[in-house]
């Protein structure tokens, strides 16, 4: 039974922070959270208090924090690049300038929290593209294993999905490489983290991953229009006259297949054709045909007269060519018919 969950849904970055996202919100639980806690500015953050309820309970159930994947470190880390990011998501326009003031205010309402662990959030203050960047990099190193080994899976079937998670992986992988190879860089600290990483792989390098997809899926419009061609001749618009199409298209291939329509008509035809072509020349050009019709004329006129003379004489006028109405026909057979009374 297919799954409903993408095709990316059991990579290892998406199991750790899926897991995250399921935290059980203990209301009024965790007197951090509460509304006179909360500093000022991260009042102003879309949906924080929720955000806060999850980071609390997280810490308070900091043994059951995920760490799957390659490159991850512990479970902090991964804590940490969740709950950055959902910082970043609440962001309102009023508030996206100070990022480095909220940025601390949050860092010391993580550190109130229950914490058995020192999981301290000590996130760098980085800009919302250059950690953007820096979370697709982490989760496409620490999953870049898991992938590879999909992939020399003889089952594994290259999706739309996949192949754009991948491009962009490479993508930034390789802008963030270029960029940590200048020694110009002004991202010394971005680029010691990214080093990191790094060390987790032969070489220090992720060679390139590339996914042809074999199973080409359908762009939007056409899957409406796939969808509407079932629709028959019941289809309105465009698609319904497509739709109709397709089935007339069917139907006509089927026509060409089967000798019932074609082969069968044609030569019942052409037998009628050839006995009444050959009945014709026999009964115009043969004595066989004179016979057939005094024959006729014979068992036509039998009540009226048997003599021979008669049946000539009315084969003549059978045959008169002159164009005579039928009221003068009529009456001269009747005078015919008086005369041998």
């Amino acid at each position: 039974m297919p799954s409903n969950h993408g095709d990316l849904y059991s990579l290892p970055s998406r199991t750790n922070y899926r897991i995250l996202d399921k935290t059980i919100l203990v209301h009024d639980y965790f007197s951090e959270c509460n509304d006179n806690n909360i500093p000022d500015m991260l009042k102003k953050l879309n949906g924080f208090d929720k955000i806060c309820k999850m980071i609390a309970y997280n810490l308070y159930q900091f043994d059951r924090i995920p760490s799957y994947g390659h490159v991850v470190k512990n479970s902090c880390e991964v804590l940490k690049f969740w709950a950055y990011d959902k910082l970043f998501q609440s962001l309102t326009d009023s508030v996206r300038d100070d990022i480095n003031t909220i940025r601390v205010q949050f860092g010391n309402l993580w550190n109130k929290f229950e914490n058995k662990h020192e999981c301290t959030f000590d996130m760098l203050a980085y800009d919302q593209e250059n950690f953007n960047n820096l979370k697709v990099f982490y989760d496409y190193a620490n999953d870049y294993a898991h992938i590879k080994l999909k992939a020399q899976n003889h089952d594994f079937t290259c999706t739309k999905e996949y192949k754009e998670y991948i491009e962009r992986g490479n993508e930034i992988y390789n802008k963030i490489t270029r960029e940590c190879s200048n020694p110009d860089s002004n991202n010394i600290m971005y680029c010691m983290y990214v080093q990191q990483i790094m060390n987790h792989y032969r070489g220090n390098i992720l060679t390139k991953l590339d996914c042809t997809v074999k199973s080409p899926q359908l762009s939007d419009e056409e899957e409406e229009e796939y969808t509407a061609q079932p629709l028959g001749p019941l289809g309105k618009g465009p698609k319904g006259e497509s739709a109709s199409l397709m089935v007339d298209s069917h139907s006509s291939n089927a026509h060409e297949l089967s000798p019932s329509h074609s082969t069968v008509p044609m030569t019942i035809g052409s037998s009628l054709f050839g006995i009444l072509f050959i009945s014709f020349i026999f009964y115009k050009f043969t004595p066989l045909g004179s016979w057939v019709r005094e024959r006729f004329l014979r068992r036509k006129m039998f009540g009226l007269n048997e003599q021979e003379v008669e049946t000539h004489d009315l084969l003549e006028h059978e045959y008169d060519p002159l164009n005579m109405n039928a009221e003068n026909s009529n009456h001269h057979i009747r005078y015919e018919l008086s005369s041998f009374s």
